[in-house]
């Protein structure tokens, strides 16, 4: 019986909506294999112009349950903090997750189209592997394209979903988008399966193959996961993260300043380590406004402790090269020492996020309707220099900057550990704490760094270099989490390649089945009655 495109489409936003279950806090990883192979199985028709408009609707469909289940959290955070409109915030919402499903809409359009899941009599045993490379290949493209696209947009990349599983191993050597190929490898072969029963093909041998490549898949990676791709400095530095769970709505009031220099300072008072860190823009002041009671206090709870404070504010300042005066979102540290009033080092955020932090002149007409109180910063420069302290050295980054896998590589290599600042307020009681904290191991992996966050409402934590969280603080607490961190120096392989193997492999693939079909003018043999 064959199913007509709406029943396929619907079963595409069920198999979309429940790869959103594979990502934090769920974590049932196995779910993003099977649900791909669910949306591979949609797409198993013959190749025609016909199924190239139903394999881009059918990817569309996949893409809308996806990020609407995955990414619903955004609309409390533009109606509820942002003062949005509740319509205006809800076209938004739906703008950003249909703009991201046009990624699995192209992906899919294109593997329907060119007919690489359908038996071809002709192909041997090694054309075989470059169609599973190229379909999977189709897959990792349109992710990366996803990330790197205009302002890109990588949340929710599928690789994101192993980061405790045994795929992770691959990080270090491929990154999340090299994951991401590796559990479609998995998926196509899960779909192999169900298309050759459903065309009466089916073979034990040809299932035990399966199996056997499934299995070789998943104890690869496990054992990768053993392996320190970096080395160890031999330094630790202790730090102190601190969660002042102070509510959004009252962080712009004159008692939430009050609250949070309370909250902040009582607990760096007590702290004993090398590092307090405190979370992103954790006073609404920007920071020439702050009182001097303020600073003088931070200094001198700097030189009482033998502690240095890092912090997140918004600073302006003068830019030399624009000659006007510019707004950021950085990071400072108060050292011992210093002179009061002063910060010893300062990190401005470079990834900034749009019509949150800055409205992209094309957009100005949208910014006006998000009245978000930091939405004119400019970003900072691309090579800013790590923090510098006498037990090691911190790649820093703000908030949603974990993402870029590129930007946290490139800090890695002129550091031996990494920060986060956060500020997860605006999405209280939703996942976008779990999942930010997830892409943050993903980093860990990739660059055999350990990495702390601090967050204001969570999640507050410390990941080792294999991706494991050490210790995490309860989200929606008052609370520090005291750690010792392990400095660590060398490159990982992804480090040095970065996406490029995976990208050159996946296009080499595509290039060598396209060449064959104009060659020889192959013709899938079989089609399903899906």
């Amino acid at each position: 019986m064959k199913y007509p495109l709406s029943i396929r489409s619907l079963l595409a936003v069920v198999f979309g909506a429940s790869l959103s279950l594979s990502f934090a806090p769920t974590g049932a990883w196995w779910f993003t294999p099977y649900c791909i192979a669910g949306l591979l199985i949609l797409l198993a028709t013959q190749p025609t112009p016909a199924r190239l408009w139903s394999g881009l609707t059918i990817g569309f469909c996949f893409g809308l349950g996806w990020f609407a289940c995955g990414l619903w959290w955004l609309y409390p955070g533009l109606h509820d903090f942002g003062a949005t409109e509740a319509y205006f915030a809800a076209l938004l919402v739906a703008g950003v997750i249909g703009y991201m499903s046009l990624f699995p809409a192209l992906a899919s359009g294109l593997i329907a189209h060119s007919g690489l899941l359908l038996r071809d009599a002709k192909a041997s045993f090694m054309w075989r592997a470059i169609r599973l490379c190229a379909v999977a290949g189709i897959w990792a493209i349109s992710e990366w394209l996803r990330g790197h696209l205009f302002i890109g947009l990588p949340w929710l990349e599928t690789g994101y979903a192993h980061t405790t599983a045994p795929l992770a191993g691959y990080a270090p050597l491929i990154g999340v988008i090299g994951v991401g190929f590796m559990n479609s490898l998995i998926a196509i072969l899960l779909a192999y399966g169900v298309l050759n029963y459903i065309n009466k093909e089916f073979s034990v041998s040809g299932a035990l193959q399966a199996v056997a490549a499934i299995a070789i898949v998943l104890a690869g990676g496990q054992l990768l996961r053993s392996i320190d791709w970096t080395e160890d400095t031999g330094r630790n530095v202790s730090v102190r993260l601190i969660q002042g769970n102070i509510a959004q709505e009252d962080k712009f009031s004159a008692e939430g300043l009050r609250q949070a220099a309370n909250v902040y300072v009582e607990y760096s008072q007590t702290s004993s380590a090398n590092l307090t860190i405190w979370p992103e823009t954790i006073f609404s002041l920007e920071w020439h406004s702050l009182p001097d009671g303020i600073k003088q206090g931070l200094q001198s709870i700097a030189n009482a402790r033998a502690s240095t404070i890092l912090f997140g504010s918004p600073v302006v300042s003068k830019d030399p090269a624009l000659e006007k005066t510019v707004s950021t979102n950085s990071a400072l540290a108060i050292s011992p020492g210093d002179e009061a009033g002063k910060y010893s080092y300062r990190y401005d955020k470079i990834h900034l996020l749009p019509l949150a932090e800055y409205v992209p002149p094309s957009l100005k007409w949208m910014g006006d309707q998000v009245t978000i109180d930091f939405n004119s910063y400019s970003a900072g420069a691309v090579d800013q220099a790590p923090l510098i302290l006498e037990g090691g050295k911190f790649g820093l980054n703000i908030c949603y900057e974990t993402l870029f896998e590129d930007n946290i590589v490139r800090k890695a290599r002129n550091a031996e550990a990494l920060l986060n600042l956060s500020n997860f307020a605006w999405f209280t009681g939703t996942w976008a704490a779990n999942q930010h904290l997830q892409a943050a191991q993903m980093r860990a992996l990739e660059t055999g760094r350990w990495l702390a966050q601090a967050s204001n409402t969570g999640s507050t934590a410390v990941i080792n270099q294999h991706g494991f969280i050490v210790d995490v603080l309860p989200l929606d607490t008052t609370a520090a989490l005291d750690a010792v961190m392990q400095m660590r120096t060398g490159d990982t392989p992804f480090m040095r390649s970065q996406n490029k193997p995976i990208l050159i492999l996946s296009a080499l693939a595509l290039i060598a089945l396209l060449g064959r079909r104009l060659r020889y003018k192959v013709k899938p043999t079989r089609t399903t009655n899906l």
